[in-house]
């Protein structure tokens, strides 16, 4: 009995040897993992901002990659907290740039990106910055707000079909405040930059209290603004402030949480009535 369980015990070692090195026979001869498996295909980190934008609109994402992302699989997703507001994936060009049409989002400079390429994370730093912007000028500590629409078209008192800049100036202040607006006219929002850019000053509204006509036939206020920029900032900017017209209490000038202010620019049209903001006191 004791030699055959001796016998048994011998049988069971020698199949579980036969295991054993059939087992490290396995792991020798098994493909080992290249470098590229194992590490990210291009480390570092990427920026982004908006695409194309309106005021704080945006429908876009335009991202700049670190070196050898170019040709890879890049998925995006635009968060505003945990809530995705945008997604998908870019193209990206040869020099690692990219820019992804999404779905409208409102931009805002709290938003994260999240990133990967061909699967891995990539870091991402978000910024934005308006295309246009709104400073009241007399107290520092109030607030105001521009908006630009892009309307291209035949305007009330026009004589043809132009592209026009509306904008609507306002402010939560209970009293009546100074307003300034940029413009970056270099970013992508803006059709083309201007050679000149006409006030448009027959564009007819009311306020709530004045119905602002720029007829300059008849004695009603002007919703005219005037460039306070220098000549050189433009192309890169232009800065505009309202006329100091209307009544006592309600200068075009300034603006209140009652008292929206709204003018047009017109582009590349410049004729009577459509005065030239760009160019006044500048030499084309």
């Amino acid at each position: 009995m004791k030699r055959r369980a001796l016998a048994a015990g011998i049988a069971v070692l020698a199949v579980a040897g036969v295991g054993l090195a059939s087992a490290s026979t396995l792991n020798l001869s098994a493909r080992p993992l290249s470098t590229s498996e194992v590490t990210h295909p291009c480390p570092g980190s990427a920026t982004a901002t908006t695409g194309s934008t309106g005021s704080t609109l945006a429908n876009g994402v335009s991202i700049t990659l670190p070196a050898g992302c170019a040709n890879r699989s890049v998925q995006l997703s635009v968060l505003n907290g945990t809530t995705v507001v945008a997604t998908g994936s870019p193209t990206v060009v040869a020099g690692g740039s990219g820019v992804l049409t999404t779905a409208a989002y409102t931009a805002s400079n709290s938003l994260t990106v999240k990133a990967t390429v061909d699967g891995w994370d990539l870091p991402v730093t978000w910024s934005w910055t308006p295309h246009v912007t709104c400073r009241v000028t007399d107290v520092a500590t109030v607030p105001c707000t521009a908006t630009v629409a892009l309307f291209t078209g035949i305007k009330p008192g026009g004589t043809g079909t132009f592209s026009y800049y509306d904008v609507v100036v306002t402010s939560p202040s209970a009293t009546a405040v100074r307003w300034e607006v940029t413009f970056d006219l270099t970013r992508p929002f803006y059709p083309s930059v201007p050679a000149q850019l006409g006030n448009s000053t027959l564009d007819v509204f009311n306020d709530g209290q004045t119905t602002w006509n720029g007829d300059t036939s008849t004695a009603t206020p002007s919703n005219d603004v005037t460039r306070t920029s220098t000549c050189a900032a433009y192309p890169g900017s232009l800065v505009v402030v309202g006329d100091v017209v209307g009544p006592t209490r309600n200068r075009f000038e300034t603006v209140r949480a009652d008292r929206v202010r709204q003018f047009s620019l017109v582009l590349n049209y410049d004729v009577p009535d459509y005065r030239d903001v760009i160019w006044t006191g500048c030499t084309p």
